[in-house]
């Protein structure tokens, strides 16, 4: 029979489902004319995500079949390779062996064979985003799987039709399909292919459906005990997706403890019959299983391990992302739980998901991992920028018309209007926020939200709003109330002016008290002594100092114009007009100079962007762009420490944000943050004695040192790293191009800057280029690499660096292979 469906309350947001999909890399029992005996070395190859080796089995076994004039097994291999190439996400390589396997199985006439050729070629479609032409495909292959009388054959289009429309989010059809699909697998006593099913239900209710995490469950766990009892290795590995499906489904329904242990289980599984992908995505449900479960020290090295893993295999960019995002999360719960020093972690690495999504060009992930990095900053105290994150975030969540992202983000909001001292907005947010739930879990969080804030609300009208602090001292909002204003008057309401000043520079980090003087911007004419006559005159209140009036000004030069008839002051000019300028108008360019920092505002001293720069090129600051600067400058801390780094701090070279200069250290202060650690002359001191301790060691046998000390500490002399030469040469790249360049290098055995330097000075763009093609990984444009040589002779030879543009006119490799800065 068929099985009871809950009632069908499709969610907004439905988590894609990460790793390696064994459905296109193995075909079920009976579906093909003939199973060579290669096929299931093959096929765990694939399992084990070594493609390569996969390739090359197959392409083993296809010469042997083309040499022995063996059409059957030659279209065998070809159809295995066609699902190699599937395997490994490239589709264009996956359409020509399958479609020359479908030519020679028509050939032969074997009508198996060519219903097993289409099955492939729709796969190919299907992940290939080609709906129309997958459809097609289906059709025909299901006629011919009837003509062969291959019930195995007919299931298995349904199976693909079924995983089809989750994608297309058509639930309704998807779980018709799967169906028809449970009803023909087991007609043909297909038991893997019934587990099959089993999970592909299982995933559309625990991803679409709010109610349905039992009935998810019940699908793995019934999967699992299938599963068990066949001993294939396709087996093995879909039990460890049935368990990460149990695992899913227990998390939902707050069953933490069962869902670790399941997670675990996969883990287990998936070391044996599975690559990293398979495994990070197991490890990330033990990761979440853990933090929920209170082990925060536990998920922490789970969560790093994981990330370290797939940045080392670098196949899966999106999964590489979604993993970092727990390990923010873990971070997250670690700095709730009161771990002291992970703020700026926590910051960090939510900056670090929301550049890597951004890069992917992943926009829904992009605005949930905002509104994760608005929540992380709202745990550092810097409220503002919380707000904006969160504005940013809803945003897209409201163009996309997703109710209840938006209602996270409006109770994110409503939490940091709270904090800003603005309590009866937020109040109004968090009930807009509980009307746009459906789950009642939210439901409840929301209503607890709004329950707060109706208490602070009603506990802060008896009192003083702002309370006195050792930063901004005590101070009591003024209670004087204008008198009522006659509405015929003519000219603006008092109140209604002084509400646009307000409005205009109320800032978020500041106390409404300091920030906005209500009677003295109510009653600013009278404060200042000047007219202003779009104001309703009314008297300053009882006691308030004000200026004596103004003098009479007087009698013009010339003859005025007649006053209106409504009588009043005068709006005409009362200064003669400005003088026209005799020359030309020159402009002044807002960016001056181009260095390895991107040169500096022109309102920033001189001094101080050339001590950064300084220390930049020693190694002893991170590296930031000006735009970088210019948001870091906006939302400045108060700053504790050194007066050098305060500087530092007023113009955006520095920021609890980002790294901490070299052997400093960010802590929370009770107001602001202090920096602790050595000062930038100290550091720059460091550095000089550094260099000439080198200077006085035995000369290199090469320019450039590869090993020992230096190596060790990943920088060539100089203090150089290959990040600070990416950023250098290419200032314009992001934070997330900065990283992937890294990553790339890092992949081709290039971790230090002196190995940078070395691959760039041996030879031609070809060579550093070839290293990066051995390692899998794409090559660098030639301007990339023009950009990096020019930059590391600049750095060398103490010279002014013009900016990847100068890289045109670069030196040849030989000219820069022993620059006078390494010469010693």
């Amino acid at each position: 029979g068929q099985r009871a469906r809950p009632s069908p309350v499709l969610a907004d947001m439905a988590p894609p489902a990460w790793g390696f999909d064994i459905n296109n890399a193995v075909d079920f029992p009976g579906v093909l004319p003939e199973v060579p005996d290669w096929q299931a070395q093959v096929e765990t190859l694939l399992f084990q995500e070594k493609y390569d080796d996969a390739a090359r089995e197959t392409e083993r076994h296809l010469a042997e079949a083309i040499r022995s004039n063996n059409d059957l097994g030659e279209a065998l291999a070809l159809l295995m390779l066609a699902r190699v190439r599937c395997a490994q996400n490239v589709y264009e390589e996956a359409k020509k062996p399958a479609r020359e396997a479908l030519e020679k199985f028509r050939s032969l006439v074997n009508a198996r064979g060519v219903a097993s050729a289409l099955l492939t070629l729709a796969k190919v479609a299907v992940d290939n985003k080609e709906p129309e032409e997958a459809n097609k495909l289906c059709e025909e292959a299901v006629q011919k799987f009837e003509a062969a009388n291959c019930k195995i054959g007919e299931a298995a289009v349904h199976h693909l039709l079924a995983r089809m429309h989750i994608r297309d989010n058509e639930v309704e059809e998807a779980l018709e399909e799967a169906d028809k699909a449970q009803t023909l697998f087991e007609k043909a006593g297909d038991k893997e292919g019934q587990a099959a099913v089993l999970l592909v239900q299982g995933n559309i209710y625990v991803w679409n459906y709010r109610d349905a995490q039992d009935a998810a469950s019940k699908c793995g766990k019934e999967a699992v005990t299938i599963l068990r009892k066949i001993s294939r290795p396709s087996c093995r590995h879909r039990e460890g997706d049935a368990l990460f499906l149990v695992a899913a489904a227990a998390y939902q329904m707050q069953r933490f403890k069962d869902g670790l242990k399941a997670a675990k289980e996969s883990v287990e599984i998936f070391k044996e019959y599975g690559g990293p992908r398979t495994q990070a995505s197991a490890m990330r449900a033990v990761t979440m299983g853990l933090m929920q479960s209170g082990s925060l020290d536990a998920a922490s090295e789970m969560a790093a391990e994981t990330v370290e893993m797939l940045k080392t295999s670098g196949k899966d960019q999106s999964l590489l992302a979604e993993a970092m995002a727990v390990d923010a999360l873990v971070a997250r719960q670690r700095v709730v739980k009161g771990i002291p020093d992970e703020e700026s972690a926590m910051v960090q690495k939510a900056r670090e998901v929301l550049d890597i999504f951004t890069t992917l060009d992943d926009e829904p992930a992009v605005a949930l991992h905002r509104l994760e990095l608005a929540q992380a900053l709202q745990l550092t105290g810097d409220s503002s920028a919380a707000l904006t994150e969160a504005k940013m975030a809803m945003e897209f969540f409201q163009s996309q018309n997703l109710k209840e992202a938006q209602g996270m983000c409006m109770m994110t909001i409503a939490q940091t209007q709270h904090n800003l001292g603005d309590t009866a907005t937020a109040l109004t947010m968090a009930n807009k926020a509980r009307d746009l739930f459906g789950d009642p879990m939210m439901v409840n969080q929301a209503s607890d939200l709004v329950d707060f804030l109706k208490s602070q609300s009603s506990a802060s009208g008896s009192g003083q709003k702002w309370v006195s602090t050792s930063s901004w001292g005590s101070y009591e909002v003024p209670t004087t109330v204008a008198p009522p204003s006659n509405p015929n008057e003519p000219g603006v309401k008092r109140s209604l002016y002084s509400d646009l000043v307000k409005t205009r520079i109320h800032i978020g980090d500041t106390p409404e008290a300091i920030a906005f003087e209500w009677q003295g911007i109510m009653y600013m004419d009278s404060f200042l002594g000047q007219a202003m006559p779009f104001l309703r005159d009314q008297p300053a209140p009882q006691g308030m100092e004000v200026s004596p009036p103004p003098p009479k000004p007087a009698p013009p030069s010339v003859r005025s114009k007649k006053v209106a008839a409504g009588g009043g002051p005068s709006l005409e000019r009362s200064r003669p007009a400005p003088e026209k300028p005799s020359g030309p108008v020159i402009i002044k360019p807002a960016v001056v100079g181009n260095d390895i920092l991107g040169g500096r505002y022109r309102d920033c001293p001189d001094e101080v962007h050339d001590r950064m720069v300084t220390l930049a090129r020693a190694g002893c600051i991170p590296s930031t762009t000006l735009p970088q600067r210019s948001v870091l400058e906006r939302k400045k801390p108060t700053f504790h420490g050194h007066q050098e780094w305060r500087e530092a701090a007023r113009w955006g070279y520095i920021h609890p944000t980002i790294t901490a200069p070299r052997g400093c250290k960010w802590q929370r202060a009770s107001v602001g943050w202090k920096l602790t650690g050595p000062s930038p002359g100290e550091l720059l001191m460091a550095s000089e004695d550094t260099a000439v301790s080198r200077s006085r060691g035995p000369p290199p046998q090469t320019p450039l040192p590869t090993a020992g000390k230096d190596a060790s500490r990943g920088a060539f002399p100089g203090g150089l790293s290959v990040e600070t030469l990416l950023r250098g040469a290419r200032p314009e790249w992001t934070a997330a191009e900065i990283a992937v360049a890294c990553r790339k290098l890092e992949a081709a055995h290039i971790k230090f800057g002196e190995a940078l330097v070395k691959a760039l000075t041996s030879g031609s763009d070809a060579d550093i280029n070839a290293k990066l093609e051995q390692a899998g990984q794409e090559a660098f444009e030639p301007e990339t690499v023009q950009a990096l040589r020019a930059f590391a002779a600049s750095q060398a030879n103490k010279e002014p660096w013009l900016g990847p543009a100068a890289a045109n006119f670069a030196a040849a490799p030989d000219q820069i292979s022993r620059p006078v800065g390494y010469a010693r």
